[in-house]
């Protein structure tokens, strides 16, 4: 009898080992060691998706993160780059400096997958936190059933050289050639604040935003510095980048660039003006809001022409629909209205006799005026906290 029960025991273990190897290459996971090879037990054209997440919250915050996927029979890259130097996190959109979602080619979705095998997947656990900022990565691919399954790389070189795959794609593909840099000398030791400001960002999709105080016993010798801000993620074609330097004891002064690409993606700067932002030249208008000048760059249009006939003029306005604020010219004044979505720092026209200034975002149909040249939170604070008075002068 106990012979017989062995036998039966046996071949019963027999059976479920059989079953567990039968399983391999199907896309079920083994029931003894729960892995597969990325490359031999997961086929490389297998693949529907792959994620790679990185993410700090304490001091020096930033977010990371890349994904390979397949749609409609396309190869895609999405990456999200988000920093918040010298703040705590977590970074929300508002922090991003470069992301977006490129089509790949053949030959980049082969080196992807390349850099992929040999890896080992597994089935996530019940538990994953730790406390740390990751990476984190996920893989699945067809006939996963659509599981969390965590991937490993091969080797910590392999995953290194992963990071630099992305980071190139996501510049464009050859970050060397794809970067600028614009430097400029202060000219005090005031301690001033730098806002980089870019017109139009056709051609640059990241800037760094640099913020820089002088500790306070080099403020009071006056001792001066170089200031160097790189771009990245450039494409053919010209742009202008306003660089502002804003001091509690220096004039405001701006540095104002020409950035010009050609289609091999060789990049030259031309510096074009610096000069206080503060002193527009006799047929500009000077905008102040509660007694506070603001840069502008106004829009050359019959619109502005007749607005600065009309200066000196103080406006009383008020908030409306926590995007903007709102005044009457008491005049009307011509308008090319077109439908229009405005955003932080934007100076229009509506109903031909109102101005509206933009701390916010809206679509409607405006004549544009002008563009207050500044950062968000500046515009936010300057515009979203109550009624204001604006003054123009020329």
């Amino acid at each position: 009898m106990k012979k017989t029960i062995l036998t039966i025991t046996g071949l019963a273990l027999i059976a479920v080992l059989t079953g567990c190897r039968a399983g391999e290459g199907t896309g079920q996971m083994s029931l003894f060691d729960g892995k597969k090879s990325v490359g031999t037990d997961i086929g490389i054209n297998e693949i529907t998706d792959f994620y790679y997440t990185e993410e700090n919250i304490n001091y020096d915050a930033f977010y990371q993160r890349y994904r390979f996927y397949v749609e409609d029979g396309k190869y895609l890259f999405f990456h999200d780059t988000r920093r918040r130097e010298n703040e705590y996190g977590p970074c929300t959109e508002e922090d991003r400096v470069l992301y977006g979602t490129l089509e790949l080619t053949d030959d980049q979705w082969s080196a992807f997958a390349d850099l992929l095998t040999g890896g080992i997947v597994k089935a996530r656990g019940e538990d994953v936190s730790s406390g740390d900022s990751g990476p984190w990565m996920y893989l699945y691919w067809t006939g996963d059933k659509g599981k969390d399954q965590e991937y490993s790389f091969a080797s910590y070189d392999r995953q290194t050289r992963f990071t630099d795959f992305c980071e190139a794609l996501a510049k464009g593909g050859n970050s060397g050639k794809k970067e600028a840099s614009l430097s400029f000398e202060s000219f005090d030791g005031g301690g001033p604040e730098f806002h980089v400001v870019i017109r139009d960002e056709g051609i640059l999709s990241y800037s760094s935003r640099t913020k820089y105080n002088k500790p306070d016993h080099e403020r009071m010798n006056g001792a001066g510095y170089d200031e160097i801000i790189t771009f990245t993620g450039i494409s053919p074609g010209e742009t202008t980048v306003i660089i502002e330097e804003r001091s509690p004891i220096a004039d405001n002064l701006d540095h104002k660039y020409r950035v010009t690409v050609d289609e091999d993606l060789n990049v030259q700067i031309e510096l074009l003006s610096v000069k206080d932002i503060y002193e527009g030249e006799e047929e500009n208008m000077i905008l102040k809001i509660n007694g506070e000048a603001y840069p502008v760059e106004w829009e050359d249009n019959e619109s502005v022409e007749a607005l600065k006939e009309l200066c000196p003029l103080t406006v009383q306005m008020s908030m409306y629909g926590g995007f903007e604020q709102v005044g009457s010219l008491g005049s009307s004044l011509p308008k090319e209205d077109e439908q229009t979505t405005t955003d932080y720092g934007d100076i229009v026209l509506y109903s031909g006799d109102r101005i509206v200034i933009f701390y916010g975002s809206n679509s409607w149909a405006y004549t544009r005026l002008g563009h207050i040249l500044a950062d968000r939170e500046i515009m936010e604070e300057a515009l979203g906290n109550g009624d204001v008075t604006i003054e123009l002068v020329n």
